[in-house]
């Protein structure tokens, strides 16, 4: 007899499934939420550790799950916890649902989800909210799978294209064509595609966990739709959670610490050199790239949850 997955494993082949068939649709954002009270009771047994701050996370606490076997990926602790913080509307009040419970922050932000009603909450909120989604997924996923890395990365990049297709009312498409060469047509494969209509700007939204080295690949995709289609037609969005990777090469656990693997200098050289992206949206904002937006040429680094309040001002 076939062993029976797990129950969030479940889910997750549902949600790609289901996005697959239709991104936009409600049905996704159900199959979300079951994921998200899963993820939940999951992680309420498991055991957290606290890390030591490295190299670039100076300010930040993380720490990670483990149980008897596994461990998890570093969590950013204030971003992580504010997600399950009572929500409130812009004036104070709480939020309750049917039941008059009070929501947190990332069971508000799903209900806006559902209800397009994103711009309901705040952009600090939304940003918890979001990591808060999308960690709690990984986290788990890494205690309960064997190829944690694949399986988180389809689900962020089936969690955001959702989302976007949900706020923009676009179904993306993950290939352009560049040209034609020897009767076969060039393709450019991309994440996602939102053709926002005709002379408008389309956004290109590479969708990452973390960039860490193959980052160059964003500003490479980004000079390809620039030189088939012109400077201007495609706006690139890359999307992320967090560039914190855990150090846990010590024997000793407690001497475990987290870096953020950040190449602030290549990103610049990119943005001269090779193409220009409109934007880098990040769940939990590495420090060293939050710097870039002094730079120059300025590359703009910012929360994700500020897309939702300045995307129709990108397009001019």
């Amino acid at each position: 007899m076939a062993k029976t997955k797990h129950p969030i494993l479940n889910e997750y082949n549902l949600l790609k499934e289901s996005f697959n068939q239709n991104p936009l649709a409600s049905a996704v954002t159900d199959i979300i939420i079951n994921i998200h009270n899963k993820c939940q009771n999951e992680l309420k047994s498991k055991q957290k550790h606290n890390l030591n701050p490295g190299n670039g996370t100076i300010g930040k606490t993380y720490f990670y799950f483990s149980d008897d076997k596994k461990h998890s990926r570093p969590v950013n602790q204030a971003l992580f916890e504010d997600g399950y913080q009572p929500a409130t509307d812009f004036s104070g009040n709480p939020v309750r649902n049917q039941e008059d419970l009070t929501m947190t922050k990332a069971d508000w932000f799903l209900h806006n989800l559902k209800n397009n009603t994103i711009k309901n909450q705040s952009a600090n909120d939304i940003t918890s909210a979001l990591y808060t989604i999308s960690m709690e997924f990984c986290c788990s996923t890494d205690l309960i799978a064997s190829n944690s890395q694949k399986i988180c990365g389809t689900y962020f990049e089936k969690l955001i294209g959702h989302i976007y297709s949900r706020h923009l009312n676009v179904a993306p498409s993950s290939t352009q064509y560049a040209c034609e060469l020897d009767s076969t047509s060039i393709k450019i494969p991309t994440d996602f595609i939102f053709n926002l209509g005709p002379n408008m700007p389309k956004f290109d939204v590479p969708v990452k966990t973390s960039t860490r080295e193959r980052c160059v690949e964003v500003w490479a995709q980004q000079r390809i739709l620039d030189g088939a289609y012109g400077a201007g037609r495609f706006l690139g969005l890359l999307t992320c959670i967090s560039e914190a990777k855990m150090n846990s090469e010590n024997k000793d656990h407690s001497k475990w610490k987290v870096d953020d693997v950040c190449v602030p200098n290549q990103w610049i050289n990119y943005q001269l050199f090779i193409a220009q992206i409109k934007r880098a949206y990040y769940l939990d904002v590495p420090n060293r790239y939050d710097q870039l937006n002094d730079s120059f040429p300025r590359i703009h680094v910012k929360k994700f949850g500020e897309f939702f309040f300045e995307w129709e001002d990108l397009l001019d």
